[in-house]
């Protein structure tokens, strides 16, 4: 008997069928084969509505769950999506695929977030200097950035990135899908990936996913503060991928279309084209040249398309299609002619340069009509232009600006944005000079057009020269209003957006001018350059409760790089004939007007490390970061006592902050380093010097690390109770309390520990006696024993693979603290071992020697296995200079060092005669103590002390000379001479005169005594001697 079903039935069959599809994890090629054998038995407006429901069910599918980033599920709904078009094998007409594209991407860009992620690139590229906003007003991005940079703005949410990422993502996926070529041998399949994208609907969504990698970019460059980065990091690795793969398939005229695209597509609405098109061309130069290197290596290649070898290398679903998915789904389908490709000579390095400038240039031209042409976009405000003035007319724009009228050097804003672009990702230092000039004197004459043509009358008169900006310089001093030029020494309250982001393009500028013409620049120059940036930093000052908004941050940013190239320039000109002025001037005028205002800000920031962190905060925290490098402690300007604010810096590192609060503690304790010595040294100073013995220790600023010290300790040690030394790793995550405290830890030791380096005499008695008592030295090895990377701890308690180079850098040079970098578990690693050398290296190493020695034997075993390969060589090294450099210090003393056994021996001549004394480093020194060996037959008051000052104090073999130096001359000058041999020492057992004479009360060597003498009434020796 005969079954009926309805359409309605088979319909609903079919759906679920599709439904199944999707949350099948195995084998969905097979089920999408059969669910496209299917479609014939439904009639066509049937057929339509379920493959509009397959649609949406995919949407569905891939939004169903946006709180975390699934990439298998992405993957896996794109892997898909050749099957329901149809399209394992495209010919030349891919029209078939077209309308059931464009469905599809469409119902993924319906999903929108709440606010767009684009207006936070956007933001992030105009703090930094990428893009300079001084036009298009009515765009709704630089409203909200207008209006939102005197306040503290709302930040990226994690549920708004995921729905861009998954969109992304999605995207990027499907069309590396639809355009993987499959390699049978076939012409059809080989061009697959051609044919697709030469198709205007693929083409153009190619480019839209080029724009969301430029904005993803942006977001991984900036956002490292954020604490779901590391989904845009997973993101852009995965773009990478899919793009290398994408462009590995394409030719020469392929991508020549695509670039053309993305060139019209500048006229469109978003300021990230440029960036796109520049990336497009960069991506698909180095896949083109990792070609060329590879074909250079293996000239006999096969045709095939490489396997994408950077996917999902553990993807444990199966997308492999069979031979009856093959024959189902190749029905529709025929074979593409195959076509052969010309053969490019390649070009040398100055074609391939004159070809981009000429690409560069033409691609301006294209932009000047595009300007024309769409001014809803490229709009400027009316009251900038308004006709041409008789002093426009008597520049050569071409010349400056290389547009041909003012008109367009004033409203082609796309030009400017490309060349925005090429400042940012361009490797030539040139270009990105000239394009930072021309994007700074636009920006300058759009805000100082609306005060009159005053700049464009200095314009005319000075000319204009990139390398030597005298236009500006001329402007400043002839006219009053500087105040509005450059926002110097006033208030940033109410100032205008457009006045802050001109001005940070000023500053930009003028750092790169320093850079690369500062030893060659006159005094005019260099005093604009001075003056600009001291009055800049007043204004700073002035608003520095503002320090968290947009406009601060902007400047601050600019202001801290102008400063950083200058004090880099001037350093290199310090000793050189002519620049005694100039650097005069800045030491005594400029630099401490500009630290004052550096230190109120610091101070002021230090304070607010409970804020939130934001892309503007940020900016001002990594600023302040770098710039506590350069700068200087004046307790005068400071307004703050220094116990005070150490105490800020240490509270900002034992709490629970941001790392970026807690880098820029470490820098303020390392500013405060030799004032708080110097501090302590005077207050032990005057109580040696009071009368009063039962006076009291004053209390010293050295102990305010200390007490944060121990609480931090404890905090370490309960989040590394699970770790077992030697047989598991250390895994933090990244802003989890406890990567807090254990990087708090970490720097705080860091810190603690440089700055007892730098105690001297006294002082460091008393620190190395308060590192024994409180035991510091125990907590900071066994602490930083369990934070070492895997890398390191394998090799220390498992016998791993040797360090390498760049892994033993770690012990002996801090990480890179910088806001901009991916906070991650490496840090803490690396800080740990930079702790335990310098823990080693410091006070703390007769109390590292005495943890070693009743650790348990495989802690032991690892810590001098460790010891001697990353820390010993380094310290062995710096002990043998430093006594080299000092040698001549030692008087009568001849030093010989011998380097490969780590051996020094010093032959001090006294008295006629000379003593011998050796020191020898142990393999793992310092937890051995040097051994101290001396000739047979010496004296013991030669050697008796110096063991115990080199076990208990950690004392520098230079210092140990010194000392046995003093010793051994001060013994001897203390004894008296024999009147037998007139000596003091022996020449034949090397004694000192012990016998002593009952009647004269004088002492004699034994030996000569007997040998010379015999025993009188007048001279006996006394009994027992």
């Amino acid at each position: 008997m005969r079954t009926v079903f309805s359409d309605t039935n088979f319909l609903n069959l079919a759906r679920y069928l599709s439904g199944w599809t999707l949350r099948m994890r195995r084998r969905r090629a097979r089920a999408c084969g059969q669910w496209r054998a299917a479609l014939p038995a439904l009639p066509a407006p049937r057929r339509a509505e379920l493959a509009t429901q397959a649609l949406l069910d995919l949407q569905r599918h891939v939004f169903c769950d946006l709180e975390e980033l699934d990439v298998r599920r992405i993957e896996a709904a794109a892997s898909l999506c050749p099957h329901i078009f149809g399209a394992p094998a495209l010919t030349a007409d891919s029209g078939a695929v077209g309308p059931l594209s464009r469905q599809l991407l469409a119902l993924v860009d319906a999903v929108q977030p709440a606010t767009p992620v684009e207006l936070y690139a956007l933001r992030s590229d105009c703090i930094h200097g990428n893009i300079v906003l001084t036009f298009q007003r009515k765009n709704e991005f630089c409203k909200i950035i207008s209006s939102t940079c005197e306040k503290t703005h709302h930040e990226l949410s994690k549920h708004d990135l995921n729905v861009y990422v998954y969109k992304t993502l999605f995207r990027a996926y499907f069309l590396r899908k639809m355009t993987q070529n499959v390699s049978d041998g076939s012409h059809a399949h080989d061009a697959r990936c051609d044919v697709l994208l030469n198709d205007s609907h693929f083409k153009e969504q190619f480019c839209t996913l080029l724009y969301e990698y430029a904005v993803i970019r942006t977001l991984f460059d900036y956002y490292a503060f954020w604490p779901h980065y590391e989904t845009i990091v997973q993101t852009k690795q995965q773009l990478d991928a899919l793009l290398n793969d994408i462009l590995n398939d394409i030719t020469i005229e392929t991508k020549d279309a695509i670039y053309s695209c993305l060139t019209t597509s500048l006229t469109k609405e978003g300021f990230y084209w440029p960036f796109a098109r520049k990336l497009f061309d960069i991506k698909f130069d180095e896949v083109t040249s990792k070609v060329k290197d590879e074909l250079s290596k293996e000239p006999e290649t096969s045709n095939a398309s490489p396997e994408n070898s950077e996917m999902e290398p553990n993807n444990e679903l199966d997308y492999t299609l069979d031979d009856e998915d093959d024959a189902c789904e190749n029905l529709e389908n025929t074979p593409v002619e195959s076509t052969s490709a010309e053969k490019h000579t390649e070009p040398t390095f100055e074609q391939h340069l004159e070809a981009k400038l000429k690409s560069f240039k033409s691609d301006s031209k294209s932009n000047k009509k595009s300007a024309k042409g769409n001014k809803s976009v490229l709009d400027v405000s009316d009251t900038v232009f308004d006709g041409t003035t008789k002093y426009a007319d008597e520049v050569q724009w071409e010349q400056v600006i290389g547009l041909p009228t003012f008109e367009e050097v004033i409203t082609n804003n796309a030009y400017y944005l490309n060349l925005q672009a090429e400042a940012r990702y361009s490797s030539d230092e040139s270009l990105r000079f000239l394009a930072r000039s021309r994007v700074t004197l636009r920006s300058m004459l759009v805000v100082l057009l609306r005060n009159g043509d005053a700049l464009l009358r200095e314009l005319a008169r000075e000319g204009w020269e990139p390398s030597r900006p005298r236009a500006f310089i001329s402007y400043y001093v002839n006219h009053t209003d500087r105040k509005s030029f450059m926002l110097c020494g006033r208030s940033l309250v109410g100032a205008p957006w457009e006045h802050a982001m001109s001005t940070a393009a000023l500053l930009d500028y003028l750092g790169e001018l320093v850079a690369r013409e500062g030893p060659a620049l006159d005094s005019m120059y260099w005093d604009f350059v001075n003056i600009v940036l001291s009055s800049l930093m007043d204004s700073l000052a002035q608003t520095a409760s503002r320090w968290e908004c947009t406009n601060v941050a902007t400047l601050l940013r600019a202001a801290t790089g102008l400063l950083a190239r200058v004090e880099a320039c001037l350093r290199a000109l310090r000793g050189q004939a002519g620049c005694a002025e100039l650097l005069q001037e800045w030491d005594d005028i400029f630099y401490p007007e500009i630290n004052k205002h550096l230190l109120k800000l610091l101070l002021l920031v230090l304070r607010s490390t409970a804020a939130p962190v934001t892309a503007s905060s940020a900016a001002s925290l990594g600023s302040l970061v770098r710039a506590a490098t350069l700068m200087r402690w004046h307790a005068a300007h400071a307004g703050r006592p220094l116990a005070r604010c150490a105490a800020d810096a240490a509270g900002a590192l034992a709490g629970v902050r941001h790392p970026a609060y807690k880098y820029l503690a470490f820098r303020t304790l390392q500013l405060l380093a030799h004032e708080l010595l110097q501090a302590d040294a005077e207050a032990l100073n005057k109580w040696a010097a009071a009368d009063d013995e039962r006076r009291p220790r004053p209390a010293l600023c050295c102990a305010l690390l200390g007490d944060a010290l121990d609480e931090l300790q404890q905090l370490a040690d309960a989040a590394l109770a699970d770790v077992t030394l030697g047989e598991s790793v250390c895994e933090l995550v990244p802003f989890s309390d406890s990567h807090s405290a254990t990087l708090g830890y970490m720097l705080l030791a860091a810190a603690a520990l440089g700055q007892s380096s730098l105690a001297r005499g006294d002082l460091r008695q008393v620190v190395a006696e308060r590192f024994r008592e409180r035991k510091y030295a125990d907590g900071l090895v066994w602490c930083a024993l369990r934070l070492l990377p895997a890398d390191v701890a394998a090799y220390a308690f498992k016998g791993g693979a040797p360090l390498g180079a760049e892994r033993l850098q770690c012990f002996h040079r801090l990480p890179a603290l910088d806001v901009l970098e991916r906070v991650h578990g490496g840090v803490v690693g690396a800080l740990a071992c930079y702790v335990l050398t310098e823990t080693l290296r410091g006070p703390g190493a007769a109390g590292a020697r005495g943890w070693c020695g009743v650790a348990p034997a495989l802690a032991e075993g690892g810590l001098r296995r460790l010891v001697a390969a990353a820390v010993t060589p380094e310290l062995v090294r710096a002990q043998l200079r430093q006594l080299q450099d000092h040698a001549h210090k030692l008087q009568d003393a001849r030093i010989t060092v011998l380097r490969n056994r780590a051996e020094v021996r010093c032959v001090l001549a006294t008295d006629g005669a000379e003593l011998e004394l050796s020191l020898a480093l142990a393999a793992d020194h310092p937890l051995t103590p040097p051994a101290v060996s001396t000739p047979p037959k010496t004296p013991p008051f030669v050697n008796n002390s110096l063991n115990i000052f080199l076990a208990s104090q950690n004392g520098s073999v230079l210092a140990a000379l010194e000392m046995w130096t003093k010793v051994v001359k001060s013994r001897l000058q203390s004894s008296p001479r024999c009147y037998v041999c007139y000596s003091r020492l022996h020449v034949g057992n090397w004694s000192l005169p012990k016998t002593k004479c009952q009647q004269c009360r004088n002492k004699f060597h034994s030996t000569c005594l007997v040998r010379t003498l015999r025993p009188t009434a007048a001279c006996t020796p006394a009994p027992g001697a």
